[in-house]
């Protein structure tokens, strides 16, 4: 009977196991959708405020990657005291991440309109050198927090998973193919559909819909008993 009842639990728990890495697979397509979204969209906000040019652009992309890298990093800082911490405690920091990164999709075009308007009242002549500084300054403080969390995901999903699942070491070609596919259809989607069918601010909203779904989903997964590789 106790054979029984250890088999059924450890059936139960590698289940779960399954339907968490399902999860995560989708979690990741639609977290890849979005961050091309926003990036494409964020990038033509930009030279839509600060002018088409190619330092403005460069700008965007580079504030991009930099904010990638340092969420990554942070995120990996984060997960090393937290090795003894139940996986519930990562993932709810993820579901945090992604709650941000919805906030950032709405929040970012704002900000960059209130650093156009810090421009055009500091009286600084377009396209000089302190121009190029400014706007630098005003894309980053925009853009920046918001990719960070983007950053950080990958490393707190791949933490949850090595403490939920038995065969952890397959997670991050899982999650990274999840992404990569996300990111593929963010970058054409937009551009071919979505910005012509509903505009800048309305496809964001799409983006920002799905992070919010996302982060509400994981904070529901965050909620059950999760399991722990045998």
């Amino acid at each position: 009977m106790g054979f029984i009842t250890r088999h059924g639990a450890g059936s139960r728990a590698s289940n779960l196991a399954v339907k968490l890495k399902f999860w995560f697979f989708l979690f990741f397509l639609a977290s890849g959708f979005c961050s091309l979204l926003n990036e494409v969209v964020w990038t033509r906000l930009a030279m839509a405020n600060y002018g088409v040019t190619t330092v403005s652009i460069s700008i965007v992309l580079s504030v991009f990657m930099l904010g990638l890298s340092l969420g990554s990093w942070i995120a990996g800082r984060l997960c090393d005291p937290l090795r003894n911490a139940s996986a519930r405690v990562e993932l709810l920091f993820y579901s945090l991440c992604e709650l941000l990164i919805g906030v950032g999709a709405i929040a970012a075009p704002k900000m960059l309109v209130l650093g156009r308007a810090f421009l055009i009242h500091s009286n600084t002549t377009w396209a000089s050198p302190a121009y190029t500084v400014m706007s630098a300054a005003c894309i980053i403080i925009a853009l920046l927090p918001w990719t960070v969390c983007m950053g950080a995901t990958l490393p707190l999903a791949m933490s949850v998973l090595r403490k939920t699942t038995p065969e952890s070491a397959r997670s991050f070609s899982f999650l990274y193919l999840a992404n990569t596919l996300g990111s593929t259809f963010g970058s054409l989607i937009p551009a071919f559909v979505l910005i012509e069918l509903l505009g800048f601010h309305h496809t964001l909203r799409v983006a920002a819909s799905l992070n919010l779904l996302v982060a509400c989903i994981s904070t529901m997964l965050a909620g059950l008993k999760l399991p722990s590789p045998p």
